[in-house]
């Protein structure tokens, strides 16, 4: 889940952050100096607002998770400039690309979901090829502002979802939390019961 700023009629700020997945998938591109394509889908079934927050490795898709989640698979059609799917349900797409050969444009300041504006900063364009809509389409948002808003509760489902598979690699770990006070993911407490006793350093 990503902001886009809007810059003109045709285009917006594509906001990436360095260490999310869509920063390394646009790495690839950037490497290369190939056109990179993109898809954005707002709306649809309320479970891929979640799986777009999830905490997922890469390579595993949030589609996969939605259709775990669901209890059937989401299908998928092909976009109208691009090779790209998105969900058939989806309320709009905006499909576009990035191209690696312009400069970065400056994107922001912003109202975060900590409550604080964040400065601006470049990051890459994206150029807006179509968009389309679904009949009686719902354009779903999300109120930035003091928190705690949605993700604080969007992160605290993802705590009790992810904890039992966290407790398979890590048997020692017994609850985790993250306090409003942390905006989701700044701040985590996580309780452990001790297995192997702790040995002073020498």
């Amino acid at each position: 889940m990503y902001r886009i700023q809007i810059y003109d009629s045709r285009m917006t700020g594509m906001h990436w952050q360095l260490q999310k997945v869509g920063a390394r998938h646009g790495r690839r591109y950037y490497e290369t100096g190939t056109r990179m394509p993109v898809a954005i889908f707002l709306g649809g079934d309320p479970v891929f607002t979640f799986c777009a927050t999830a905490p997922l490795p890469d390579g595993l898709d949030e589609m996969l998770l939605a259709g775990y989640l669901r209890k059937k698979s989401v299908e998928l059609v092909k976009c109208e400039t691009n090779d790209l799917e998105v969900p058939a349900d989806s309320d709009f797409v905006i499909e576009g690309y990035v191209d690696p050969r312009e400069p970065l444009r400056e994107e922001g300041p912003f109202g975060d979901h900590t409550g604080y504006y964040t400065l601006p900063e470049p990051y890459p364009v994206f150029h807006i090829t179509a968009i389309t809509h679904r009949k009686d389409a719902i354009y779903a948002a999300t109120i930035v502002g003091p928190p705690p808003m949605e993700d604080f509760y969007i992160g605290s489902a993802s705590v009790r979802l992810f904890l039992p598979i966290l407790k398979l690699n890590f048997p020692e770990i017994v609850d985790i939390a993250l306090p409003a006070e942390g905006v989701f993911h700044n701040l985590v407490f996580v309780s452990i019961k001790r297995v192997i006793p702790c040995r002073p350093i020498k």
